[in-house]
Order: C-alpha cells, then structure tokens, then sequence
C-alpha cells in the first residue's frame, strides 16, 4: 500500500507542471498587448491554439475582453522575437 501511495504522489507531482508563458495578442478592441498566463498543460503548442476567442482580465481586475488574435508566445523567462512585442513589452508594467 505504501508504494502505490508513493506511486501516485509522485505520478500526481509530475501532471501538475505549470508553464508561464507571455504572450502578444491583440484584443477585440483591437488593442495589442503583453499578457501572462500559466498552463498545466504539457503541449505548449495546443494550449496557445486555445487562446483565441478566451477572454482575458485587464489591469482593474474587472474588465474582460475577448483574445481576437495571439501573434506570440514565449516562456516569461525568454524574450519575444517580434519587435513590437519587444518595444511593448518594454513599456508594459508587469
């Protein structure tokens, strides 16, 4: 019983992987931004797929606007490729 208690910790442990991702999307206003998000899921790629037509927060924590398109997406720790996601990044308070 002890090893299959240890067993499912640890399968439970490794199912649980956050990834924080940044992304440049543009808003059903039109509006292009930076914006964080933390995935649970493995496969990066389908996660991002998944992005348009989500709703967001914006910074009063209240307002909630529709993802139209996600031009890219990073790990937080890199740094975008697109340069006027690197130019709104540098502007954008995090």
């Amino acid at each position: 019983m002890a090893v299959t208690l240890a067993f499912s910790v640890a399968a439970f442990a490794q199912k649980v992987t956050r990834i924080q991702l940044k992304c440049y999307i543009q808003l059903e206003d039109k509006a292009k931004i930076i914006h964080h998000f933390v995935s649970s899921n493995k496969d990066t790629v389908q996660f991002i797929a998944q992005l348009t037509g989500r709703t967001v927060f914006m910074a009063d924590g209240v307002t909630k606007k529709k993802i139209l398109a996600v031009y890219e997406c990073v790990d937080s720790q890199n740094g975008f490729k697109n340069k006027a996601a690197v130019k709104l990044e540098k502007i954008t308070p995090f």
